[in-house]
């Protein structure tokens, strides 16, 4: 049965759909709200709105808050009562990247979780995948949502000693530093978006693929892993570019020219999954550099759907979207149980992917079909 908190969610997000899971020690089964008590009520829950001033744009938070508070609205006093604990004005910590459109959608499920059951005020650091612990002594407030990066972050989160969920936690960061286990996380399911972009790719008629991915990144490992498998599963070969390895990053320059003699030693026409949106840019500048003639010689799908970047691209990038902004909402549900201590073991959600948007970097006609 679904719960107060879902419908409540679902009627003022109809795009929005239950497409996040949890697994636990018990096994994987469908993330339905199972943090609930069966004494909370609905009452317990206000559906509070941030002020307006403060947020833009459905809870957009804007980069200029860097570390500064985002107002909630206070809660009547007389209704504080039907909290389980007191957490009128609660303060979060974002340590999440706000420049991808992941990282903000996510956020704006915060933003909505905080409007519908706040208040809460909000700690931000905009920023990339390198997040930075703020220099103030008592950072953190109630609970904190990050993405722990390195090792400097890890000892950050641990020493701040407070209810926190991580996203996308790098299971090397993990092995350095075995305490972060310790955590409930979040992560998205990069096995689905390449079996999604590799049926696209199929469905268009391919018999020849390729993977581009990032080093070091272990999303985008797992992601080639599963579309190779998938490919494989479909009676095809998948080529992977290797990305090279330095001591010293190498510059675009640099790999963009080895990148586009890669793609130009490729069999045509191809399909490749870049392992998400901003290296399918890079994929469609160096198909230009190559010679090589998007979609008819070469089609190319991202991950993440970051709007702006897959229609700046030329052509415009097809994609595999994420439905992280209900990701986000389940996190911040499970922020709110974790800071009222109504759970006390680590959880898993999934982000799971949605859909894909189809833009002219795969449109192309079926003209080709895999050998079976």
């Amino acid at each position: 049965m679904r719960s107060q908190v879902d419908r409540e969610h679902d009627r003022r997000s109809p795009e929005s759909t239950a497409a996040a899971r949890t697994s636990s020690a018990a096994g994987d089964r469908w993330f339905a709200n199972p943090l609930r008590s069966r004494r909370d009520s609905p009452a317990r829950y206000l559906p509070l709105r941030i002020e307006p001033a403060a947020c833009q744009g459905h809870g957009e938070i804007p980069p200029q808050l860097a570390f500064s508070m985002v107002k909630a609205a206070r809660i009547p006093v007389a209704a504080r009562s039907r909290f389980a604990t007191s957490f009128a004005n609660a303060t979060v910590t974002l340590l999440v990247e706000t420049s991808r459109a992941y990282g903000r959608e996510l956020l704006r499920g915060v933003v909505r979780y905080a409007q519908l059951h706040g208040p809460w005020c909000f700690q931000v650091s905009p920023g990339d995948f390198e997040q930075m612990p703020p220099e103030s002594q008592r950072w953190g407030g109630d609970g904190i949502i990050a993405r722990v990066e390195s090792r400097e972050m890890a000892d950050a989160v641990l020493s701040a000693r407070l209810p926190t969920v991580l996203i996308g936690v790098d299971p090397c960061i993990v092995d350095r530093v075995p305490r972060l286990a310790e955590f409930s996380h979040v992560s998205s399911d990069s096995e689905g978006a390449a079996r999604l972009a590799a049926a696209h790719l199929l469905g268009r008629g391919f018999e020849q693929f390729a993977f581009v991915g990032i080093r070091g990144r272990h999303w985008s490992d797992r992601r080639g892993d599963a579309f190779r498998a998938a490919i494989r599963t479909a009676g095809c070969t998948a080529h992977v570019y290797h990305p090279p390895r330095a001591a010293r990053p190498i510059g675009w320059e640099r790999e963009q020219t080895r990148l586009a003699n890669w793609i130009a030693r490729l069999p045509k026409p191809v399909g490749i999954m870049a392992c998400n949106d901003d290296r399918g840019r890079g994929v469609l500048e160096a198909c230009r550099l190559a010679g090589a003639r998007v979609p008819d010689d070469v089609a190319v799908i991202g991950v993440d759907d970051d709007q702006l970047l897959c229609e700046l691209a030329d052509p415009p990038l097809s994609s595999v979207a994420l439905n992280a902004e209900q990701g986000g909402y389940r996190t911040a549900h499970l922020l709110d149980q974790l800071m009222r201590r109504r759970i006390d073991t680590p959880q898993h959600l999934i982000v799971e992917p949605s859909h894909v948007v189809t833009r002219r970097s795969t449109d192309v006609k079926k003209r080709w079909m895999c050998v079976q």
